[in-house]
């Protein structure tokens, strides 16, 4: 919502104080900031076929994210004695639909933003069942082991970053979770070289700050720093910007003025995540387990006979923070 209002306060300005048009020469509130889609938008109903890339358009995944939370707070109420196997069903039909987009683009239309984080979100939520019932305290207790447990580390962290760097195309939306997937799993146990490198406070504060990082990032490039770029090209008569391939613009004519632009976005950015994370993001969260853990005491002091299945699982649930690739 605080995302919304400043990209809506930035179209409010196109409107009066740019006449009606941006540099590109389109005009305020029309697509893909049009006030249909700014709807969709604020009820995040945007990835189920309406308007996905519209305004913040990296909100597209919370939009299939609070869904399929709401799919899982349902497993929960009609299968919590077969939860595993309820969430194995749905994971499986997900990968199964995103097979048929990987042999053939466009089978499922616009259904695969959601089968995606569907997808995503249940093989997560086994892989944490997986650890936490199977796995955790079980790690590397002599030399030749923990060698062997690092070689998987660094095993997996490399197929993940080749992975990353391969073309993308229908396949990688089926194959990107089971690789991380595993990545994920093999770190887990924090033991030995990757994981205690991840684990630097560095790595852990940029963690930290990563929802804001991708919530924020599109506006500060596009309202903050392309304004004072385009600002700066014209006050120095030094180009900023060259063209792409098709539309795409590129940031710097030479590869050293692209680094020094990239450089001065990224410490931008971190720096704005850091305000974003500190005023929003943290105080909203402990509001809201505040709240949950006001709800749950009620309900455990008699507003109801019997505590609910969702009350039975919420501090398992809470507790245990289940890994979620999506």
């Amino acid at each position: 919502i605080v995302m919304l209002a400043l990209w809506f306060l930035f179209e409010l300005a196109i409107a009066f104080l740019a006449k009606g048009a941006t540099t590109g020469g389109r005009a305020a509130f029309t697509e893909p900031y049009d006030l249909t889609s700014l709807a969709a938008n604020i009820f995040l109903v945007q990835s189920l076929g309406l308007n996905e890339e519209t305004w913040n358009w990296v909100a597209w995944s919370i939009s299939t994210e609070v869904w399929t939370y709401l799919v899982f707070g349902v497993l929960l109420l009609v299968a919590s004695r077969r939860l595993e196997r309820a969430i194995a069903a749905v994971m499986l039909a997900a990968a199964t639909l995103l097979l048929m987009h990987a042999v053939n683009p466009g089978a499922i239309g616009q259904a695969m933003p959601m089968t995606r984080c569907l997808y995503g979100f249940m093989v997560g939520a086994l892989l944490h069942w997986l650890y936490a019932n199977m796995l955790k305290g079980r790690g590397p207790a002599t030399f030749d082991q923990s060698a062997a447990f690092s070689l998987a580390e660094v095993a997996t962290l490399s197929l993940a970053l080749t992975f990353i760097l391969a073309d993308k195309g229908p396949v990688q939306h089926l194959a990107a979770i089971p690789v991380f997937a595993l990545l994920v799993l093999v770190v887990a146990f924090d033991r030995v070289v990757v994981s205690r490198v991840l684990a630097w406070r560095p790595f852990a504060v940029i963690g930290m700050l990563s929802y804001s990082i991708y919530m924020i990032q599109p506006f500060i490039k596009l309202h903050l720093l392309k304004p004072l770029a385009l600002f700066a090209q014209k006050l120095t008569g030094t180009a900023m910007f060259s063209p792409g391939l098709g539309e795409t613009v590129v940031w710097g004519t030479t590869p050293l003025i692209g680094n020094l632009l990239a450089l001065v976005m990224l410490a931008a950015v971190i720096t704005c995540a850091m305000l974003s994370y500190a005023w929003l993001e943290k105080p909203a969260r402990d509001w809201m387990r505040r709240y949950v853990r006001g709800s749950r005491s009620a309900v455990s002091h008699g507003i109801g006979d019997t505590p609910s299945v969702v009350h039975k699982a919420a501090p398992q649930l809470i507790a245990s923070k289940p890994v979620a690739i999506a």
